[in-house]
This record gives structure tokens, sequence and C-alpha cells, in this order.
């Protein structure tokens, strides 16, 4: 008789993904085919760095198929992360694998918001706009406005602007965090295919 226990998939990659999900990170991807590349400037006072997220694969996780695996490379740091795009919404898998809505699609006053909780993170489609970014001009974009509220004080955390474009995701991020820390994210170059 086998003494080894049989362990379904699902747990290893929960153990594996849970460690690897301790920081926190943002799909800005979409669509999520595997094979698309993002590549942003990221720019925090005077450190200007180049992150890439490059969709490397699909897994079935808890049953769920057709879930993004995506490698986030900031110079030698790469880390893992994983969204899945169902009708319009695109969701990331946190560390403890619950999945919050990244981005959901929808007319100008649209809100969602994630209970995170330190926090509540409260989004909100501002405005459709045109934005030229180096990879391009985007017609079309959301602009999604994101404000974390303390859920000891109330207070604002952190406060960004984010620019969404249908078939490309993310183009641009203009994030503030307490009242100096400020953080732009662009993009530069792209590669999808639907």
């Amino acid at each position: 008789m086998n003494r080894f226990l049989k362990i379904d998939l699902n747990v290893i990659f929960s153990i594996i993904f849970s460690v690897l999900f301790l920081l926190p990170a943002i799909a800005y991807a979409s669509p999520l085919s595997i094979g698309n590349v993002w590549t942003y400037q990221n720019t925090q006072g005077a450190i200007v760095k180049t992150m890439t997220q490059t969709v490397i694969g699909e897994a079935t996780i808890f049953g769920v198929p057709g879930i993004a695996v995506i490698e986030q490379s900031i110079g030698s740091d790469s880390e893992i992360k994983l969204s899945i795009e169902v009708a319009g919404t695109v969701y990331n898998y946190e560390g403890n694998f619950s999945v919050v809505p990244e981005f959901v699609s929808g007319p100008v006053g649209t809100k969602w918001s994630v209970d995170e909780g330190d926090g509540v993170e409260q989004y909100e489609i501002t405005a459709v706009e045109d934005i030229q970014v180096p990879a391009g001009l985007f017609q079309g974009c959301y602009k999604v406005a994101n404000s974390k509220i303390s859920a000891a004080d109330g207070t604002v955390m952190s406060y960004d602007e984010r620019w969404w474009h249908p078939g490309t995701g993310y183009v641009k991020l203009d994030m503030h965090i307490g009242l100096s820390d400020q953080e732009q994210i662009i993009l530069i170059d792209y590669k999808v295919s639907q």
C-alpha cells in the first residue's frame, strides 16, 4: 500500500502562488492572450525603471479555466501574477486567492470597491478620453479614479488616476501615496493579439 498522499495540483498551486503573491502588484494587461507583452516606464521621483508584463501561460485553478499566468519583471526582479478577464472585467488573484476586480467596464459613473482589510479601494470611471503616451495615441480610454480609504480613521491613504484602453489595458497611471510620494507608470511599448 502506498503511504504517500495524493495531493491535488490546485493545493500545490495555491501554496506556491500564496508565497509568490505576498507583495502587492497590479496586472495592467489586457487582453490576456499567451505571448502578449506590455512594457511600461515607471517613474518615482528621480528613479526611472522599466517594467515588463508578459502572459507566459494559462492555468486552471480551483476548477476555473482560462486564468492568465503573467510574469512581471522590473530589472532583474520578477514575479508571477494571475489574472482573468470575464465579460469586460479584469480580475486579479491576490495572495489568499481572493479575486478582486482590477477593471470593470461600463459607462462614466460606474463604481466598484474592494475591501483590503486595512482599507477600502474605491474606483469610479470618471471620463472617456484620448491619451498620448510613448506607445502611441489611444482613443476612447476609460479614466478611472481610485482612492484607498483607511479602515481605521477614514482618511485617504492613496489616490490614483488610471487610463484603461479596451484591447490594450492600462496605458497610464498617476499614483499618489500620502502627501508627497508620487509615481507615474506609462506604456512605452506593447504587442497584443486578440
